[in-house]
């Protein structure tokens, strides 16, 4: 095992032979991989707990671009309750400062409007997409861009 090291984002990073970054990574059981690591938290301290969280997110945000874990996904449910959590305490004055600013660097939207903002213009910039190569914004609800298909039949 190599000894950890500070990342490009000023985050602990281990050599702890984890599954990597891959969409598969999130869509396995809690009993491989970083979950694995992550659910032996009782002989962890408080500090290597959040950091094995922010590890997680570090992947969670490698894999889907952003920082948004939704928390309707069980697979990802401890992770969203985690991101959610993190919002909360720095609104609350509760968060570390080291911990806000390696958040920050991250690309972390603090503010739940903000995320809200961001999500629907991107489903935007997707349906103007759709527009443009198919004539018209009649996605179909089961699209192969789910999301997409989803947020225009629940837009109108």
């Amino acid at each position: 095992q190599k000894p950890a090291s500070v990342g490009s984002l000023g985050c602990v990073e281990h050599n702890l032979n984890v599954r990597g970054p891959s969409s598969d990574y999130f869509s396995s059981s809690s009993d491989r991989g970083t979950n694995a690591w992550l659910d032996n938290a009782a002989n962890m301290t408080q500090e290597e707990r959040w950091d094995g969280k922010f590890v997680q997110l570090m992947f969670y945000k490698q894999t889907f671009g952003h920082c948004n874990v939704p928390l309707r996904l069980k697979r990802n449910s401890s992770l969203a309750t985690w991101v959610n959590w993190q919002r909360e305490s720095r609104k609350q004055g509760r968060l570390l400062h080291d911990r806000a600013l390696r958040l920050s660097e991250m690309g972390f939207q603090w503010d739940w409007e903000q995320v809200k903002t961001s999500l629907w213009l991107l489903r935007y910039f997707e349906l103007m997409k759709f527009r443009q190569d198919f004539g018209h914004c009649n996605v179909p609800r089961r699209w192969h861009e789910v999301k997409l298909g989803s947020w225009v039949s629940w837009s109108r």
